[in-house]
């Protein structure tokens, strides 16, 4: 699988190589919602025609949670989130899901904990010095496992994370599935990066990372995505 990442501000850069349909669908949108979808959907563009050779954007439908898809089943299976200024892309063969959130402060975070999370885990989360980056990621890794089946947020109470033993029970998730969260300080080697990533992949699947900067998908080193910045690896 290929996980790419960009600012928004340099994927809008490519926005000019997208289809006038999506320019036009832009314009009903708020100009940060706008941006925001162009980017996305430039960034979507440029990996394709860069790591497959597929040079026009193929049709997107959504699914009934509004997932979306390539109509063609030809087409590679895709994912997108963005927090803040950056988007992550997951591209594969089967069924992705990414989700970056950065680390903020939550007014409810002890009713949070205990709505979603087991006792044990509860346990665990408050022993940590910092609660609330244990939460943000693991918060990704929920969100990234309802992105995987497309039910989205309706179901993420129903993903079970049992921290201690490092497993993921959601009835939906596909057999086999690993999910990996890292942090974006250490991906990316930039401090000011105060944010969490998690991906699903199929467990004999090997992942590999890009950046997009200056138009063109710098790869980042492998050396650097190891497992001492995997803060958890969930299967």
């Amino acid at each position: 699988m290929i996980i790419v990442t960009s600012t928004i501000d340099e994927a809008f850069l490519l926005a000019s190589k997208l289809p006038y349909s999506y320019h036009e669908k832009a314009s009903t949108y708020s100009s940060a919602r706008a941006k925001s979808f162009l980017a996305n959907r430039a960034l979507l563009n440029y990996a394709l025609q860069n790591f497959y050779g597929i040079k026009v954007l193929p049709k997107i439908a959504y699914s009934q949670h509004g997932k979306p898809f390539f109509v063609e089943a030809r087409f590679p299976f895709f994912n997108i989130s963005h927090s803040k200024q950056r988007i992550v892309l997951a591209l594969g063969q089967v069924e992705q899901g990414i989700d970056l959130e950065y680390r903020k402060k939550s007014r409810n975070i002890d009713s949070l904990i205990k709505k979603l999370f087991d006792t044990k885990t509860q346990e665990i989360i408050y022993q940590q010095q910092d609660i609330q980056s244990l939460f943000t990621a693991l918060w990704t890794v929920k969100e990234c496992a309802v992105k995987v089946t497309g039910r989205g947020l309706v179901d993420v109470s129903s993903v079970n994370i049992a921290l201690e033993s490092k497993k993921i029970a959601y009835y939906l998730l596909p057999n086999n599935t690993t999910i990996k969260t890292l942090s974006l300080a250490s991906l990316l080697d930039a401090p000011s990066e105060d944010g969490y990533l998690s991906f699903a992949k199929d467990s004999v699947d090997t992942e590999e990372f890009f950046e997009l900067k200056n138009a063109s998908f710098n790869q980042i080193n492998r050396r650097l995505v190891r497992s001492d910045i995997c803060h958890h690896e969930f299967s």
